[in-house]
């Protein structure tokens, strides 16, 4: 059972991206899918640090991830 109160969930790196990776890992994804999904993960990563000033996995709340999303769209809707 993953520990949710660590820091990054236990996933083996203080590196948000790399924590992620290694989730993905986990789950038995191809070496291809999980370095098509890493730049994804930088972008959120990136993202949450800098807009939100998050640190660590557990801090990321729904909220996060919709104003990610929002990002996401505002930059697809300026043809980014």
């Amino acid at each position: 059972m993953r520990d949710l109160s660590a820091q990054n969930f236990n996933l083996g790196s203080r590196n948000m991206v790399l924590a992620l990776k290694n989730a993905l890992k986990e789950k038995d994804l191809s070496f291809k899918s999980i370095a098509v999904n890493e730049s994804h993960l930088k972008q959120f990563v990136s993202f949450i640090k800098d807009e939100h000033k998050v640190h660590t996995l557990n801090q990321i709340e729904k909220a996060h991830v919709s104003a990610f999303a929002e990002q996401l769209s505002a930059r697809f809707e300026a043809g980014e």
